[in-house]
This record gives structure tokens, C-alpha cells and sequence, in this order.
């Protein structure tokens, strides 16, 4: 299932090791979560590696979750409120 982000979302790019930020309407093709092999003490005890536009990025599933959505919910969205101006 595809997915897009609704807000920045902020990641590391995996190959350049640096951090980025992900625009609204990016879409996510492939996605997947892993236990985070940081730290013991990290509070990212779960992180989520994605790509996107070619690239592959990650970051704490906590901020994934809250800023991404399914791009089939995206577009039920955007129907009903294009709905709800035409009536």
C-alpha cells in the first residue's frame, strides 16, 4: 500500500547519512518497520525505512505514524471536500 506524508516529515536519507525533511504529498512506494539497533536507551525503540522519489530514508515509526496516511485515504479526502463545495 502506498502511502504520503500529510505534514513535514523529517528523516535521515540513508545513503548521505543526513538528515532531510520529506514534503507534504511525498509518496512512499515501499516502507517497512525494524527494531531499532541504536542505543539501548533510545526512546526510538522501533524505526520505519522507506523510499521515496528513489531514495531511501528513516526515521522513529512515532513520527511516521503522525505524518503519513494512505494515499487511498488521502484521495477519499479530497473527494468529499470537493463534494462538499459543489453542493
Amino acid at each position: 500500500m502506498l502511502r504520503e506524508t500529510v505534514s513535514k516529515l523529517a528523516v535521515e536519507d540513508i545513503e548521505a547519512l543526513a538528515g532531510t525533511v520529506l514534503e507534504p504529498g511525498a509518496v512512499l512506494t515501499l516502507y517497512r518497520i525494524e527494531r531499532n539497533s541504536g542505543p539501548p536507551l533510545s526512546s526510538d525503540v522501533y524505526q520505519v525505512v522507506m523510499e521515496s522519489g528513489g531514495r531511501w530514508y528513516r526515521c522513529p515509526l512515532y513520527r511516521f505514524q503522525a505524518r503519513t496516511q494512505a494515499l487511498e485515504a488521502a484521495r477519499e479526502q479530497g473527494t468529499r471536500a470537493r463534494e462538499a463545495v459543489a453542493v
